[in-house]
Order: C-alpha cells, then sequence, then structure tokens
C-alpha cells in the first residue's frame, strides 16, 4: 500500500510537468523524424521515456511511502538454569550429569530457543568451563533474574537444576517470578542424613568498641550419633598464628541434639581480629567442613553520633533511626525541633534534617550553629518543608516551588555516580522500589555535587534530581523512604538491605569528608563475603579544599600471609575508584599513596574477607522444597535420568507452540533499490536511442 506526506491532488502537476517537460525537449527536434529514420515512432518513444523519467522525480519530492508486512516465525524459550555452588560436587556425578544436561539441550533445540544460564550468588550467561566454584547459592535471585531478563518475551518454561540448598537471598517458594512460565526442578544430591556434628550459626556483632566485652553464641547441632562429649576449641589469629583462647565440651545424650556454646571476648587493640571454633571430629562423621567455622571482629575506638532532627512526627525517622543503628558504631538520636537547643549540635558528628526548615519552623538558630560548627548535614524533604528556605539553607540544589501538589517519583540511579559504590543490586532494586513523594518544583543542581538517583514521573526518566551529595552536604527531595524499608523487609525480596545501605553510605561519606583530610583512601565494606567483588574509594583534596585527581594514587593490599597486590586506582571524575575484583577470604590491610606538588600522601586501612566454605557446613539436598518450587509454577521434578519427563511436559504446554511475529512498516519509496535502477534504466535507455540514430 502507498501513501504520500502530501495531498494525492500533487500526482497530476507533476504528470503535467513530466509531459511538459518532454514536449519543450521535444517539440522542435528533427533528428528523429522521417526521412531520417526507418523507426516511425521513435521521437513518440523518446518523448514517453523523458515524461516518464521527470514524472517519477517531481513524484519522489512529494516523499511517497510504501507500508509492508513482515512476519517472523519465533520459536518459544527455554531457559536452562544451572546451579554451580561447591555443594553440587558432592553426592554428584558431575561427568554423567554434564551429558544428560547437553541431550537435553539437544532434545529441544529444534523446537524451542535454549538459554542457558547459571548461578552461584549472582546469574551469569552459562559457562562449560564452571565446575559448581560457587561460594553461595541463591536460588530465589535466579529465578528471578531469568524472569526479568525474559520479560515480554515467548517462555515456555524454565528448568532448574539444583540441589535445593540455598544461603543467600530469601526462600525461592515466595520468589515473585515475571510471566506465568512453568518451572521445572532437576534434583541433584543426596536427601540422606548422615551421622553429623558440626557448627551451625555463630552470633556475634561484626564491630565492638575497644575494652568492651562482646557476647558471642556458638550453635552446634548432632544428628544422628550416639551420646558423647567431644571438645571445642577458640582461636584467635595472631599475624599469622593461632593462638587458643578457650576449649571445653559440649554434650548430647540423642540422636538429635542442638546445643549452644556461650564465649565472651575481650579485643585489646583497635583494628579486625579473626577468630576460629573448632569441634572434634568423630569417627562416623562424612561432613567434616562444617566442625571448624571461622568469624570476624571489627574494633573500634569511639561511637559516631547522628542527631535526626524533625519537624513533626513521620515514619520515616524510625526507618531512619533503624538503618543507622544497624552499623555498629553508630548512635542515632531521634529529636523534634520544637524546644531544641541549637547549643548541642556540636555533641553530633553528623545531624539528619526532616522536613526542616519547614513553614512553622525556620529552624535559623539550628542551621546557623550547622554552620558554626562546620557539622555533615542531610536534608530530607517533606511536606512541611519550607522550599525556598531549604534552597537558601544547602548549597546542593536550588528549588524553585511550584505549587502545594508532589509527584509520586520513582527513583532512577545515576550510572556515573561515583563518590562511593554500591552493590551491584542496587541499580536494578530502586528503579523497582515504591515512589517516593516529590513536591512540585523545578530543580537546578548547584556547584561540585553529584546525583546519586534522578526523577522517573509516571513513565517519564527526567534529568530532575533526587539524591545529591555534596561535599559536606546531601539532599533527598522527597519523603517516604519508610515504604523502601518495608520493601526491604518483605520475604519475596531478594535485593538485601538496600535502604539501610543507601543511607548508611550516605551518612558515612558526609562524615568522612567533613574530616578535610587531604588525602584517603576506603574500602566500600569493612566485611566482604567471598566471592565478592572488592571495590575502594579515595579522594584527594588541593590547598582550596576541592578535589582533584591529576597524580596517580597507587594502591598496595598485603593479606595475612605477607602477600602482597599491587594496583593503580582509576581516574572517574575528580576522584578515585578501584575494583580489586575477587579475592582469597583472610585479612587485608591496605595503604594507597601519591605524590602531589613534591608533597607524599598517604592512607591506609583494613577490611576482611569472609570465609567461603558456607556452601559445605550443609550438604544434605532438599528436594522437598524443589519439589514445592515445581509445583507451585505448574512444573514437575525430576532425577537427571529423567529429562526427557520435562521435553514431554513441554509438549504438552499451549506456550510452547511457535509464535508468528508481524511488524508494519512504512519505509519512503526512495530507499528503494528497485527505483533506483528504474530512473538509471529508462535514462539509459533514452541516451542509448538519441546515440544510436545520431542524435548525440
Amino acid at each position: 500500500m502507498f501513501h504520500f506526506q502530501y495531498s494525492v491532488w500533487w500526482i497530476i502537476p507533476c504528470l503535467c510537468l513530466g509531459v511538459l517537460y518532454a514536449f519543450l525537449l521535444y517539440r522542435k527536434e528533427k533528428s528523429f523524424e522521417e526521412p531520417f529514420l526507418k523507426f516511425k515512432k521513435l521521437k513518440h518513444v523518446l518523448f514517453g521515456l523523458r515524461a516518464i523519467f521527470v514524472s517519477l522525480l517531481a513524484l519522489l519530492l512529494l516523499v511517497p511511502l510504501i507500508e509492508h508486512l513482515r512476519s517472523e516465525t519465533k520459536k518459544p524459550i527455554v531457559c536452562l538454569v544451572m546451579d554451580q555452588s561447591k555443594s553440587m560436587r558432592y553426592n554428584n556425578d558431575s561427568v554423567s550429569l554434564k551429558k544428560y544436561w547437553d541431550l537435553l539441550k539437544e532434545s529441544l533445540k529444534d523446537d524451542y530457543e535454549v538459554k542457558s544460564y547459571q548461578f552461584g550468588g549472582a546469574l551469569t550467561a552459562d559457562n562449560s568451563n564452571a565446575y559448581f566454584s560457587a561460594s553461595s547459592s541463591n536460588i530465589s535471585n535466579a529465578l528471578q533474574e531469568v524472569g526479568e531478563r525474559n520479560a515480554g518475551q515467548a517462555m515456555a518454561g524454565i528448568v532448574l537444576c539444583s540441589d535445593g540448598i540455598y544461603n543467600a537471598g530469601s526462600n525461592p517458594l515466595y520468589s515473585q517470578i515475571e510471566g506465568s512460565a512453568p518451572i521445572y526442578c532437576v534434583g541433584i544430591g543426596d536427601t540422606t542424613k548422615r551421622p553429623d556434628l558440626g557448627w551451625q550459626e555463630i552470633k556475634a556483632n561484626k564491630t565492638c568498641f575497644l575494652n568492651d566485652q562482646l557476647n558471642v553464641r556458638a550453635e552446634w547441632k548432632a544428628v544422628q550419633l550416639r551420646a558423647n562429649s567431644p571438645n571445642y576449641r577458640l582461636y584467635e589469629n595472631v599475624k599469622g598464628k593461632w593462638q587458643l583462647l578457650e576449649n571445653g565440651k559440649i554434650s548430647f545424650i540423642g540422636s538429635n541434639s542442638t546445643g549452644t556454646v556461650q564465649l565472651i571476648l575481650s579485643p585489646k587493640e583497635i583494628g579486625i581480629h579473626h577468630y576460629q571454633l573448632k569441634l572434634d571430629t568423630l569417627n562416623s562423621e562424612q561432613n567434616l567442613f562444617n566442625n571448624t567455622k571461622d568469624f570476624y571482629v571489627e574494633v573500634i575506638e569511639k561511637k559516631q553520633h547522628v542527631l535526626i532532627l524533625a519537624d513533626a512526627p513521620h515514619p520515616d525517622l524510625a526507618a531512619l533511626k533503624n538503618a543507622l543503628t544497624d552499623q555498629i558504631g553508630i548512635e542515632a538520636e531521634i529529636v523534634f525541633v520544637n524546644g531544641f537547643n541549637a547549643q548541642k549540635i556540636s555533641n553530633y558528628d553528623l545531624v539528619i534534617l526532616h522536613g526542616l526548615p519547614s513553614r512553622r519552623n525556620p529552624a535559623s538558630d539550628v542551621l546557623t550553629a550547622i554552620k558554626r560548627n562546620n557539622t555533615p548535614s542531610f536534608y530530607i524533604v517533606s511536606s512541611t518543608s519550607n522550599l525556598v528556605a531549604l534552597s537558601n539553607a544547602q548549597e546542593c540544589v536550588g528549588i524553585r516551588p511550584g505549587g502545594s501538589n508532589a509527584n509520586e517519583v520513582q527513583a532512577v540511579f545515576n550510572k556515573d555516580f561515583n563518590h562511593f559504590t554500591v552493590e551491584t543490586n542496587v541499580p536494578t532494586a530502586i528503579d523497582n522500589y515504591p515512589p517516593l513523594l516529590v513536591p512540585f518544583a523545578d530543580f537546578k543542581i548547584n556547584g561540585d555535587v553529584q546525583v546519586l538517583a534522578t526523577q522517573k514521573i509516571g513513565n517519564t526518566k527526567t534529568s530532575y534530581p533526587l539524591l545529591v551529595l555534596g561535599q559536606q552536604q546531601a539532599i533527598l527531595l522527597g519523603e517516604g523512604i519508610w515504604r523502601w524499608s518495608m520493601q526491604d523487609k518483605r520475604p519475596e525480596n531478594s535485593y538485601g538491605n538496600v535502604c539501610n545501605e543507601l543511607i548508611n553510605k550516605t551518612c558515612n561519606y558526609l562524615v568522612r569528608h567533613s574530616n578535610r583530610q587531604p588525602f584517603e583512601v576506603s574500602a566500600s565494606k569493612k566485611i566482604y563475603a567471598a566471592d565478592e567483588l572488592i571495590n575502594f574509594d579515595a579522594y584527594l583534596r588541593n590547598e582550596s579544599g576541592e578535589y582533584t585527581n591529576t597524580p596517580d594514587v597507587n594502591l598496595k593490599l598485603v593479606d595475612a600471609q605477607k602477600k602482597e597486590y599491587s594496583y593503580v586506582m582509576n581516574k572517574e571524575s575528580n576522584t578515585y575508584s578501584l575494583n580489586a575484583g575477587i579475592l582469597p577470604s583472610g585479612i587485608y590491610s591496605f595503604a594507597g599513596q601519591c605524590v602531589r606538588n613534591g608533597k607524599t600522601y598517604t592512607s591506609v586501612g583494613a577490611f576482611r574477607i569472609e570465609n567461603s566454605e558456607q556452601e559445605l557446613q550443609n550438604l544434605v539436598a532438599n528436594h522437598g522444597l524443589l519439589k514445592q518450587v515445581a509445583n507451585k509454577h505448574q512444573g514437575i521434578f525430576c532425577y537427571p535420568n529423567e529429562l526427557q519427563k520435562i521435553v514431554e511436559h513441554l509438549k504438552k504446554q499451549s506456550s510452547s507452540k511457535p509464535i508468528i511475529v508481524s511488524e508494519k512498516k512504512v519505509d519512503p519509496i526512495i530507499n528503494l533499490p528497485w527505483v533506483l535502477l528504474l530512473i538509471v534504466l529508462i535514462l539509459t535507455i533514452e541516451w542509448g536511442l538519441r546515440k544510436y540514430f545520431g542524435a548525440y
């Protein structure tokens, strides 16, 4: 079907133009008339060719369009998801499993588009070289990500191959998975409970204060063992050597017993302390990995005091306090501004102002005290905020109010933000978290600041800032973070404590940068899980206090065995960052160094990477969980030698039929190659006839 961008009545003038041009060209031409030619109608042929040529050119100026329908048959998608955690190595014939898995792929490839994935702590594309080496297993996150990556496509099913043991994320039975594709579970491993004695969990604060006592609660479990009284021993790693701190006995009388050991630690030095608990090995045990368990404690000197100053009661206040006190070493206090003595501002390391300055309380004495004491401040906008006064009180964002209404705004993470490093799941999480209420206004970023998140209003992503960080100030332009805190606590949430992480890292950044140290290097976390990426941030200030990254920053890591790792940090914007990759478990010290204007700057610190053997603490497969997941999602459970059952079940599903996707496309005719060929052909024929009969 043809269309024109202009009225079709313009076709008549185009045809007339072609005829007129040909008439003017050939009306006085005598070369092609008798008696000079044997071909009597040549002049009429040439006239027609030239008229067609000019008419076509004129018609193309009207931008004619051609509409055509393009159809494509697409196969339905089947996603194969393999658990690559360490527990899969045990009670499992990996050679046979690979053979059955490859046969399943072959059986499906003719009728389906097969997508292969693998997972441990995170989901990745299939890698045939992987050999059950992941240190954690997050089944819930894997299923959710598969659904998200294939959302909106024709999914026939998801095939999950796992032992059902998970030690990260939420219970996969409660995962909210995009789409309605059935989930087929392939059970690996042995569900038989064998004689075993081991530590189940060690409960202890990860941080304590110097000269304080730390209570440790170690829980143990004995399965199918006769009465016994094995010994336990507590060690501390001091400069690479294990020192015995305490020993004792546990006792059990039944075949299935549990109990606890209460320990008290009194660390005397600041830093990270590495402890290890060991249980005697009994003759009938097969899994010896859970007889030893490591844990770490960071000893710090003093607390940081944070004031949450509010205009009125609000659920955000509890979310802020819970997030801050979740981090040992921070003491948070909620105070209402009415009656507050501004002279006390000097007692706090950070002030969070919620809804201040407000329309009923300008809090001018508080703002003056903050400026006088050079105290870091974090402003959170609420419905009671006086936006004009707030715009003058802080230097991050200029605000021009646009009325009394508010927008429901979704957060969109800014990928260029580099003041500190966030977990890889944070950008995806905040994009899907509940909206915040942001006042209707015009926002303008001021000075040397960075935007962590922008506003998405409805389905429109805007450039308006939502969370902005300066050197000693930050501002969140909306209220409702209590919703984020509640989202973190939902059973189906697989993103972790995203709200707590954003609040803590924002506050830590403000406090750290208020010290006005000219150079500092810091690890993004004090405690890393096994197989977690190790990230560093650094800044350098010039004499004016401005950030600069002209000189190179060299970073050296040293582990407990004195092995060194050397890096040069990357320059980003006006600061530094580094992803050091994945490192072995243990305690590391680090030292960053740079030279500017002949002066050497040094910054040191430490972090720890937890032991990666959590996958080996429990080797009893949980096929019951896999059966529940399959039943919930209209799939089936089977064993590796029964994979043909999955193929047969898939063929019975209505979603397993190929889909014809039709796309209506409109293209300008001038883009079609045959149009150009037609024009060239007409010109060539006319030129050839004129040449042959002697007109040129």
